[in-house]
């Protein structure tokens, strides 16, 4: 929105993917107060590319009077069937946002296909090889939680994982969570302290999570919940982290190192 530093910059194009209960301190506590600001971000005369979603309608609205252009953009059949969502709406929408700049060329086919192809996204649905493998996500709310419950299920089958999960105080976690409830076989759950000031305190998580009718055993310090992910993806077990994007950076950095 318009407090988000990058708005020091002009822009020839703004872009609103899906919104979602997150910061809402500071930008309401509902979708659609939280459309609201951040669709101040419309600028007149500027193209305005919108992610379909419960929003959209609302977000056009406010572009239309601010004098934007907007544009709503559900997908883009240019993209292989290998990209899902949420990834795939977000493609199609940073697509169209590039081609609504003037003087770039739509893209091909297989332009798209070798993005799509050699794109990396650190913290996201990333599964680190290890050794031992981890699925890595930093989803830290209701939609991307969701999508990452999703993934995970896909990533344990039938068998019962090992989920390790941080947030940060001023996170909707009880609504973020839910999809977890869902997962069938329940996995083992660790909670930690995500290593900042922010972080919710791994006791305060546990209870939250254990309210959704799931076991969740909470660890004081966050390189235990690190040897705990470690000894369970070593012994096979599918193991995943998730819960903020600071966790999934200190995880990332930490992974595969020796424990002391």
């Amino acid at each position: 929105g318009p407090l988000d530093s990058t708005c020091a910059i002009g822009h020839d194009v703004g872009v609103l993917t899906t919104v979602d209960l997150d910061h809402q301190a500071i930008l309401g506590e509902s979708i659609q107060e939280i459309t609201r600001e951040k669709s101040r971000i419309a600028t007149a005369g500027k193209p305005f590319i919108i992610a379909e979603g419960t929003h959209s309608d609302l977000a056009a609205e406010i572009a239309v009077s601010h004098g934007a252009i907007p544009e709503v953009i559900s997908d883009d059949d240019r993209l292989p069937p290998s990209v899902l969502f949420p990834q795939r709406l977000n493609a199609a929408v940073g697509l169209t946002a590039l081609e609504s700049v003037a003087g770039v060329k739509p893209w091909t086919v297989d332009e798209i296909q070798t993005a799509t192809e050699l794109i990396e996204l650190p913290g996201r649905l990333e599964l680190l090889s290890g050794p031992p493998p981890l699925l890595l996500d930093g989803a830290h709310t209701p939609l991307s939680l969701a999508a990452f419950t999703g993934c995970f299920q896909s990533y344990c089958g039938s068998v019962p994982g090992a989920l390790l999960l941080g947030m940060m105080q001023d996170k909707d976690a009880i609504s973020s969570l839910a999809p977890v409830a869902e997962l069938i076989p329940p996995p083992s759950i660790v909670s930690i302290t995500v290593p900042s000031p922010r972080g919710l305190p791994a006791s305060q998580l546990a209870n939250i999570i254990e309210s959704l009718g799931i076991r969740c055993q909470p660890l004081d310090e966050p390189q235990q919940g690190l040897a705990w992910m470690m000894e369970k993806a070593a012994a096979g077990v599918p193991t995943a982290a998730t819960g903020s994007m600071l966790l999934a950076g200190w995880i990332r950095r930490h992974w595969g190192e020796p424990l002391h």
